[in-house]
């Protein structure tokens, strides 16, 4: 078991559950995003990152627009970071810049979608207020979330 309780095998469950999810026609998904920790540390096991990348590719083989964003577990500032190791290989768009950025644009349902971020980078990310000093484009479209309490 992980420290976070659930097991190689269950997380790689979880991710196929997503992925299949994702491709059925009657629900409608567009993109998906992984907004951090797609793994618990920056070198998983070869078998794991493979197995991922090959269910990650049905998505981007459908054309469905996949974004990964290293977290602080999977950080991409190690030379033997999974992202830097595999970075050409991965499917969809990796964000690799510890800056906040615009990383691209996207037309979901006839609405511009602008997608901000930041590949976490210990000692460079701000971890309080993030959203405040991201870029924005002066283009119509939805850039981000609403707050929740």
């Amino acid at each position: 078991m992980t420290k976070r309780g659930l097991s190689q095998r269950e997380r790689n469950q979880l991710l196929q559950k997503a992925v299949d999810y994702a491709l059925a026609p009657g629900n409608n998904i567009q993109g998906v995003l992984i907004v951090g920790d797609l793994f618990e540390k920056y070198k998983p096991e070869d078998t794991l990152v493979h197995e991922t990348m090959r269910r990650l590719s049905r998505l981007t083989a459908q054309g469905m627009l996949v974004v990964i964003i290293p977290g602080n577990h999977d950080e991409i500032t190690y030379r033997e970071s999974v992202y830097r190791t595999h970075g050409k290989d991965w499917p969809g768009i990796l964000v690799t810049n510890p800056m906040p950025e615009h990383c691209l644009s996207h037309t979901i349902q006839g609405t511009p979608v602008h997608i901000y971020s930041l590949a976490y980078t210990g000692g460079l990310t701000k971890t309080a207020a993030a959203l405040d000093v991201f870029p924005r484009l002066a283009e119509p479209g939805y850039w981000r979330l609403p707050r929740f309490a």
